[in-house]
């Protein structure tokens, strides 16, 4: 099972506005007198370009009300989030706050796929076997599902959704080996979509990534030059899977009482466009119609997009 690292910490407040911590997320305070009454208000700023999902808990202090339940947990956009004001303000409470990578209760859209080769070209599909359930008797993540699919060297690499390029890792140079396996340790890049799964894209050339972490992409946008596999015994691939940090609000608070520093992934079969019935080792021939790439694009996008293509 793959597990991220998620970050727990308790702070003592102080009076003024300052960060608790530097990193990925920084919760701050800030004191607001009118009149007779203050208040205190809380924000987080998540300082990665993925959604990130935040526990915040308060221990002692004396408040008149809080403007929403506790503890506070929250998914939190890349920038600064407001997470809760107290009003009438008497004594600042100690707070403490846990967060991780991924959206809170994620529900995966029933969207189709583009199958992640250029337009035109025919593919093997394959399945992948999850190693830690094969070799180590461990079981898989919930629902595993991934995909090698066959290239040539010198294919693109193509977005099979749009969202937000997350991670990129193209530093691994290829191999000069003969006959050996692929490493865990690959070049890839991830992709947020609009739902919160994450796309994964693996087996990229060294230093051959397109985006980097930030970047939008298009379904169908090219991401890359894929790896020259003619030395590994697998040959040429592409491998794509769609997962999701599986967050609940129970796995939240169990965080911060146990002191949990791991979270599942939990996994997506992707529908793709002309697989109806996908069969390990079948051939299918790629294609990205316009009804797909516009599927989860506004009219405003859409536009937008035309204009790019130069019409």
């Amino acid at each position: 099972m793959k597990c991220l690292p998620c970050l727990t910490l308790w702070l003592l407040l102080i009076a003024g506005s300052l960060p608790a911590q530097e990193g990925k997320v920084v919760v701050s305070t800030n004191k607001n007198t009118r009149g007779e009454e203050t208040s205190l208000v809380f924000t987080a700023n998540n300082q990665s370009v993925a959604r990130q999902t935040i526990i915040l808990e308060l221990e002692g202090g004396r408040y008149g009300r809080a403007d929403g339940g506790l503890p506070v947990i929250r998914v939190l956009q890349p920038g600064t989030n407001r997470l809760l004001t107290l009003s009438e303000l008497q004594q600042s409470p100690g707070y403490g706050f846990t967060w991780v990578s991924g959206c809170l209760e994620t529900r995966p859209s029933p969207v189709t796929y583009l199958l992640p080769v250029a337009p035109g070209k025919s593919t093997k599909i394959d399945t992948l076997y999850n190693v830690e359930e094969t070799y180590l008797g461990k079981a898989s993540p919930k629902n595993w599902s991934a995909y090698a699919l066959t290239a040539q060297p010198g294919d693109t690499i193509y977005a099979s959704r749009r969202g937000m390029v997350i991670e990129v890792e193209e530093s691994m140079p290829r191999s000069t080996t003969e006959g050996i396996s692929y490493a865990s340790a690959r070049n890839f890049v991830v992709v947020e979509h609009e739902d919160c799964t994450r796309g994964r894209y693996e087996l990229f050339a060294e230093n051959a990534v397109a985006p980097q972490p930030g970047e939008w992409v298009e379904a169908g946008s090219p991401l890359g030059t894929v790896m020259d596999g003619s030395n590994y015994l697998n040959g040429t691939q592409i491998r794509f899977s769609v997962y999701y940090p599986d967050i609940t609000r129970t796995m939240m608070q169990e965080m911060r009482k146990f002191n949990n520093i791991t979270y599942p992934n939990a996994y997506v079969k992707p529908a793709f466009y002309g697989v109806k019935d996908l069969r390990a080792r079948s051939t299918y021939r790629s294609e990205h119609p316009e009804s797909v790439i516009f599927q989860e694009m506004s009219k405003r996008d859409i536009k937008k997009w035309k204009k790019a293509q130069g019409r």
